[in-house]
């Protein structure tokens, strides 16, 4: 006779350690459920004789119970699974807000370039749409664990980039701020009204400097977000970078022939006019590149949107220890 307690549910045996079915969960009695056979009835009226000598329980030896070890539940995967999926969330979420910061900054941009040329006041609507470009990057950096390794490789590639261009423009602001004072100083004697000096035109360190410091501010731009897209995406990237930094060298030839231009001798004033007329019409261009890097994060906010990135923790199995 089986000493294993019997599921008053589904019937099946379990170990006396336990005090649920191991196979439905229901709670078993405390008392072990013996399954007994019907006895055969062969007659009503005469009872059988059993003759059942000594010698039958002394031959026979003392069975011993089974000792079954006990079952333990792990639920460590599911607690791991569990912070990873709250890890996923926040990250996704931190990214989602991050690009859609980015796609208002840049549409905006693309806007204010355009009417920057009609009212300059615009100018100060850019700092401020820079502004919530920058805070949106931030959230992408922030939410990057989730989205692989690339994506994090990336995201730090952009910091990098993006201090690099920082440190670029104030390094020449100041380098613009002290070769003006120079060029005031002819000879090593300060004087005042025009002067020819022989130090290099401040302004040319200064666009130079932000022409490098645009260039590397795209690329910056360019790895924020691209392990977030397909290949349509990383096109765009790339065609919106390249087209970006034809355009600021443009910009910078321009306005460095303008210069000098206006140093020289005689001054043509039709041609000077002609050059202002084409740096605008460059600086309008600019929308095209604005435009397809908002459309860029876009598309990776639809990804995101859609489910297709951040890869799903549930999917996942972790491997049996």
């Amino acid at each position: 006779m089986s000493d294993r307690p019997i599921c008053p549910s589904c019937g099946s045996g379990n170990p006396p350690t336990l005090s649920v079915c191991w196979k439905c969960g229901v709670t078993l009695p405390s008392t072990p459920t013996r399954q007994h056979p019907t006895p055969s009835i062969t007659s009503l009226t005469t009872p059988a004789t059993l003759s059942v000598s000594s010698s039958t329980f002394q031959s026979q030896p003392t069975s011993t119970p089974v000792q079954y070890p006990p079952i333990y539940t792990d639920d460590t995967s599911d607690t791991l699974h569990e912070m990873a999926e709250t890890r996923r969330k926040l990250d996704t979420s931190h990214t989602r807000k991050g690009l859609v910061l980015l796609t208002i900054s840049y549409t905006s941009i693309a806007i204010i370039i355009a009417a920057s040329t009609i009212d300059l006041l615009w100018g100060l609507l850019a700092s401020i749409a820079d502004l919530i470009g920058i805070v949106g990057g931030l959230l992408v950096v922030v939410g990057r664990d989730s989205f692989g390794r690339a994506h994090s490789r990336n995201t730090s590639l952009c910091v990098v980039f993006f201090m690099i261009s920082i440190v670029t423009i104030t390094a020449g602001k100041i380098l613009f701020g002290a070769t003006l004072v120079l060029s005031q100083i002819p000879n090593g004697t300060i004087t005042y009204g025009n002067t020819t000096s022989s130090t290099v035109n401040p302004y040319i360190i200064l666009y130079i400097t932000s022409m490098i410091a645009t260039a590397l501010t795209g690329l910056a731009v360019v790895f924020l977000t691209y392990a977030l897209h397909r290949k349509t995406g990383r096109i765009i990237l790339s065609v919106s970078y390249i087209t970006l930094l034809a355009l600021t060298v443009t910009m910078t030839a321009l306005i460095l022939q303008g210069f000098a231009i206006r140093s020289s001798i005689i001054v043509d004033l039709a041609y000077l006019q002609e050059m202002r007329y084409q740096y605008e019409i460059v600086q309008l261009l600019r929308i095209i590149p604005t435009l397809a890097f908002a459309f860029s994060f876009y598309l990776a906010l639809r990804r995101i949107n859609r489910g297709e990135i951040p890869e799903s923790t549930a999917q996942k199995t972790l491997p049996a220890y």
